[in-house]
């Protein structure tokens, strides 16, 4: 028989369950937000030419970001809400965690996915090759944005915890890569499969 204490523990381990998923889909909100803000301005100052068309936020919005956040909404119960340090700065819904820290990453994000385009371009590569390239990587740098949101702290070995994480992101970077790799999905996006032969 489930006792009166038994059953206010369960309570209290899905609200925090809930109340982290909420705070980890907000974050990864607000990371990407800043992530296409400063994509979307480093190319507008630094390579025009290969700026990302509406089309393609729409495809990485909703084949990238829209199941990542899905995922880090969805997370279930890990067995560790009710161990303590719940109620430190660093896993509560606030302005580091909502504003200051996604727009640090968003930004570096925002720089590695500039700069691997600027890489390729200095090969010789055309712009299609170097958007297509910029897009994978944009990609990429989301779903190890999703981990470190996911784990709390960084990069550690709590990232790997979400079950439906390790399942959802290896699909997403297989899909954004089947719309730069494929002949049709790519010529329809405005991009071309990166080759380093250039």
């Amino acid at each position: 028989m489930i006792s009166g204490i038994d059953v206010l523990l369960d309570c209290i381990k899905y609200a925090r369950c809930v109340y982290r998923n909420i705070r980890h889909m907000l974050e990864y909100l607000m990371l990407s937000q800043f992530t296409l803000a400063s994509v979307a301005l480093m190319f507008m100052i630094f390579l025009p030419q290969i700026a990302f068309s509406p089309i393609q936020i729409i495809m990485y919005s909703l084949f990238v970001f829209l199941p990542l956040s899905l995922v880090l909404s969805t997370e279930q119960v890990r067995g560790t809400e009710l161990k303590s340090g719940f109620g430190e700065e660093n896993v509560n819904i606030n302005f580091q965690n909502l504003i200051t820290l996604p727009l640090i990453c968003g930004l570096l994000s925002g720089l590695i996915t500039v700069f691997s385009a600027r890489l390729l371009m200095l090969s010789g590569a055309p712009d299609t090759a170097c958007r297509g390239l910029a897009f994978m990587t944009l990609s990429f740098t989301s779903v190890l944005m999703a981990y470190s949101v996911s784990s709390d702290s960084a990069f550690s070995w709590r990232m790997f915890k979400n079950k439906l994480l390790n399942i959802g992101a290896p699909a997403v970077l297989l899909l954004s890569s089947l719309f730069v790799c494929s002949e049709k999905m790519s010529r329809s996006l405005d991009m071309a499969k990166p080759d380093f032969k250039y």
